[in-house]
């Protein structure tokens, strides 16, 4: 498959980009290839850099092998209870027909047992991917290898996760989830699908357990950009005796098309609060949330607790062209942490291109683009300001990244999770964000005399002085 990488198209499969490489493939792609340049996630709905969420993603995927440099791709089962005509039939994804539907199938439960990614799943009845009937162009594959995915455990004994979403939108097994999956207290497993207009497509939601009601409450979504709406807050529950799913209707002062926020409930089971995240605006820009809000499972009415100080600066390019931070990223001696540099981006591309027969015309044009934005990032880059990025000439303590190695499949319901710096300055947060087109500067709380300037312009310095060209800064929020 292709995917537009800063104006140039690119092979990406999967967590498997540039299979066609001669030296430590997998290697390459966790510290290469699953970060090159600027990707349209719906993680944001924009370009945006993925290094951040994509380094988290390959970590988690990947097992560290002995010896001091790769990271291996955890192999595909050798054996497994499933023959290839069975998974030819069941592979395929596909929504609910009742509410719910209980599906009977052995490949699924495989698969969710087995956690594979839709692409590993294929490779274990395809190892040299061949076989034609197993290629992109035959739709999304199912697959339980999710992020947005919570899990909530039961006093039954019973853990349910739900729904999620696998890969971004440009890999051929890109599917947003509207499943429900239960694991018995005996370890078996039960799959619930959905219609769409039961269930809409959700991921990066809160699912929160309700004794009182024996349900589970889900709010919010990510979702596809064109379901988003900002002024409504999605809301289901999800009866755990039938595993039925209803839609909520909710009125009040309601926190907007939010995902990656947390929510709880009450001590007497009769307020769920929801809190940070990040919400869709009027120009489908996404931004932080610092605030909490609440809804009182009685009436289904929506509160607002908290009015939290938070201002967000987006620091652009004045030519609209994507910043080189990724490129400049490769240029230091050891990037990520490996033990020796790699070969250039281009070079790289070059030969999984190759290898996977892609058109000469349309390897020569892609490399041809990866090049320049190389060329352009060694032009100015400057090791020193690079490092010192995210270090403003203020008083600050770096704040620690505790859950970014966290194992909590929660874990992805944090809107600071893919930050590139945190810090504390005055007793408020300040964090400095990564797309591919700007950096975000967002600051929690009010800060005293002209700090906020001085990291303002500071950042906007050091990007202007690695780039070569003018930067400007814009306030995209201020509550």
């Amino acid at each position: 498959m292709r995917t537009c990488v800063a104006g140039v198209a690119v092979l990406v499969r999967d967590g498997a980009a540039f299979e066609g490489l001669q030296a430590a493939p997998e290697q390459l792609l966790l510290e290469r290839g699953a970060q090159i340049g600027s990707l349209c996630t719906p993680w944001s709905g924009r370009a945006e850099t993925p290094s951040r969420r994509r380094q988290l993603r390959a970590r988690e995927r990947y097992v560290e092998p002995p010896g001091p440099t790769a990271i291996r791709r955890r192999p595909a089962p050798t054996m497994t209870p499933i023959t290839r005509e069975q998974f030819l039939r069941d592979r395929a994804v596909r929504r609910g027909t009742a509410n719910p539907e209980r599906i009977e199938s052995p490949v699924w439960t495989w698969l969710v047992e087995t956690r594979l990614s839709a692409y590993r799943a294929a490779r274990t009845f395809d190892p040299d991917g061949s076989d034609s009937t197993l290629k992109e162009g035959s739709g999304p594959g199912f697959c339980f290898d999710r992020m947005g995915c919570p899990a909530v455990d039961l006093p039954d004994g019973r853990r349910v996760w739900v729904a999620g979403e696998h890969e971004d939108h440009y890999d051929p097994d890109f599917y947003i989830y509207n499943d429900v999956i239960a694991r018995e207290p005996d370890g078996s497993v039960v799959i619930y699908a959905y219609p769409e207009d039961v269930f809409a497509p959700t991921d990066f939601h809160s699912a929160t357990f309700d004794p009182s009601r024996r349900c589970v409450w889900i709010v919010g979504n990510l979702g596809p950009v064109e379901a988003r709406e900002p002024d409504r807050t999605p809301v289901y529950t999800l009866d755990l005796d039938t595993f039925a799913i209803e839609s909520v209707e909710t009125t009040g002062d309601a926190p907007g098309w939010i995902h990656g926020h947390t929510a709880t409930i009450s001590g007497d089971g009769t307020r769920l609060t929801v809190s940070r995240g990040i919400r869709v605006t009027e120009e489908g820009r996404l931004i932080d949330q610092t605030d909490s809000w609440s809804l009182d499972l009685d009436s289904r009415t929506w509160t607002r607790d908290t009015h939290r100080p938070y201002r967000q600066w987006s620091i652009e390019r004045t030519d609209g062209e994507p910043l080189s931070l990724f490129e400049m990223e490769m240029l230091r001696p050891t990037p990520y942490g490996l033990a020796a540099p790699l070969p250039p981006m281009s070079e790289q591309v070059r030969q999984s291109l190759v290898a996977a027969e892609v058109d000469p015309q349309e390897i020569e044009e892609t490399v041809r683009g990866l090049a320049e934005r190389e060329r352009s990032a060694t032009a100015n880059f400057d090791p020193n300001t690079f490092e010192s990025l995210y270090v403003p000439p203020v008083e600050h303590r770096r704040l620690d990244d505790a859950l970014a190695d966290s194992d909590d499949e929660n874990r992805w319901n944090d809107n600071t999770r893919f930050d590139s710096a945190r810090l504390e300055i005055e007793g408020c947060v300040v964090r400095y964000a990564e797309e591919s087109d700007s950096v975000e500067l967002k600051i929690e709380g009010a800060l005293p005399g002209g700090i906020e300037d001085t990291l303002r312009d500071d950042l906007v310095a050091k990007l202007s002085r690695l780039h070569g060209v003018d930067l400007i800064a814009r306030l995209v929020a201020d509550r």
